[in-house]
């Protein structure tokens, strides 16, 4: 136990002595690197900026008194919230917004709020072969 311990510190006090004696920085030189450069690839362009207009296959979103809150695409189903005191042109504005995006969806939902409101007051929905259905969510009592 005692030889081990001998040589241990006999090892560290080389190394302590080595090291003090050179200078680090002279002793590891450092390859020069270039930056790395920019990736560049003929598929990829940069996206329009929202003034270049409507883009194909999206939905359009906005109109006189209404607007597209939000829109997502799953698994071919196009699903849109708008916002809209309207609620009676809900089949043609569910039209007008689906109408660029058909070509690329098996079905859209189109949900209809009032401004502020929560819960959806209208759903559209819109298949190939069932055209578009209106389906009344909320009844308002006045």
């Amino acid at each position: 136990m005692r030889r081990r311990l001998t040589i241990g510190v006999c090892v560290t006090a080389v190394l302590v002595a080595w090291s003090t004696t050179n200078d680090w920085t002279q002793a590891v030189a450092l390859p020069v690197v270039a930056p790395p450069q920019p990736i560049v690839s003929p598929g990829l362009t940069t996206p329009p900026p929202p003034e270049a207009g409507r883009r194909p296959g999206r939905p359009l979103l906005g109109g006189p008194r209404w607007r597209v809150l939000s829109h997502r695409s799953v698994l071919g189903v196009l699903v849109v919230t708008v916002e809209t005191t309207r609620l009676h042109e809900a089949p043609g504005i569910a039209h007008h917004i689906t109408a660029p995006a058909k070509a690329e969806h098996v079905e859209a939902l189109v949900y209809f709020h009032r401004p502020g409101e929560r819960f959806a007051d209208t759903r559209v929905q819109w298949t190939p072969a069932g055209g578009y259905v209106t389906l009344r969510l909320a009844e308002r009592s006045q």
